[in-house]
């Protein structure tokens, strides 16, 4: 296998990865733990249910549930309204009873409210069990995993530069051929980080919550634009490094440096360069450079779940152009690299 020591760099890499991921869901499990509680609905059944208690269900018009619930002995009332996953709570009750309730928690959308006056607590509640998950969402959580993984496996073929470049070209393959491999392995380890990525958001939602999976406009769109832009990030940083003999550490270090300041310069200049001849010169160079970045494009509508319309770019157009700047700097790559001479 002529491309194993990229495989064992991918390996690598995919295991910083695991490392990374593990903690956050270690954090999450943690979380989860020091969390657990009684839900509301347990607090509503044990209402309901509590031996002293005389409980009034009436089934109402819009189909929703009141139950009014008198306890004399322990000084309670409570008004439940239920419909599908929406809980409304109403309740007085003793404020030691309230201290030790209001321990509870519960995931999705909950709003309380409490007033204590003269031993007495008032609480209302209105929860709404779970939430719509955009799953496009979902692999815009991946972004950051996948440029770290992108930036740990930037460079490989400066990395061969770098002290290896005669045993590389004794292999039985074309230095085009090795090149391409490379940086396929290097991609598919940064696929494969995503998805683990993915995987272990989904996992930690479902740690709080059984939410309510659905699928944006620009679903396919938004997840093409999460793989695309650390792939389109790996092949500029391969590209720019290619040609060097001392590995593709200075190199990496700057992108990241320039790849902030150009977009940030570009977006600073906007007002100035309709009013000043000198900024709207810089604006224009700057802005210009900005196309060649991939981060620039990788804007963010959590609103609408849409990701990468930098440029007022829609988001069908900057995944073309993420790809199209992938492709370009893969070939980039191997053509200065294929030159290099030992």
């Amino acid at each position: 296998m002529y491309y194993y020591v990229e495989y064992l760099r991918a390996k690598g890499a995919i295991k910083i990865a695991l490392i990374l991921l593990g903690i956050v869901l270690l954090a999450a499990i943690v979380l989860r733990i020091a969390v657990h509680g009684p839900s509301v609905d347990d607090w509503a059944y044990s209402l309901a249910h509590s031996p002293t208690a005389h409980v009034t269900r009436t089934q109402l018009s819009d189909g929703s549930t009141r139950t009014v619930i008198d306890d004399p002995q322990k000084q309670t009332h409570a008004i439940i309204l239920r419909n599908g996953g929406a809980l409304s709570m109403d309740i007085r009750e003793p404020a030691a009873s309230a201290r030790t309730q209001h321990d509870s928690m519960s995931m999705g959308s909950m709003n309380v409210n409490e007033d204590t006056h003269a031993g007495i607590t008032h609480v209302t509640i209105d929860y709404h069990s779970g939430f719509e998950y955009d799953l496009g969402l979902l692999f815009l959580a991946t972004i950051p995993v996948g440029f770290i993984v992108s930036t740990i496996l930037a460079g490989p073929l400066a990395k061969e530069n770098d002290g290896h470049l005669e045993l590389a070209w004794t292999k039985p393959i074309s230095r085009e051929r090795y090149a391409l491999a490379s940086v396929t392995v290097d991609i598919v380890a940064i696929l494969v980080s995503q998805v683990l990525c993915a995987a272990v958001a989904l996992i930690g939602t479902l740690l709080f919550v059984l939410p309510r999976f659905s699928y944006g406009p620009h679903f396919g769109w938004n997840i093409l634009v999460s793989l695309l832009g650390p792939i389109a990030w790996f092949a500029l940083l391969t590209a720019a490094s290619a040609s060097l003999k001392r590995g593709p550490g200075l190199v990496v270090g700057l992108g990241w440096l320039f790849a902030i300041i150009i977009p940030s310069v570009a977006a600073g200049l906007t007002d100035a360069a309709r009013y000043n001849a000198i900024a709207s010169v810089f604006y224009v160079i700057f802005h210009s450079l900005s196309y060649l970045d991939p981060i620039s494009y990788m804007s963010f509508h959590n609103m609408k779940s849409t990701i990468g319309t930098g440029f007022g770019l829609s988001i069908a157009a900057t995944a073309f152009a993420l790809a199209a700047l992938s492709i370009g700097y893969i070939a980039l790559s191997v053509l200065q690299w294929r030159r290099v001479e030992a």
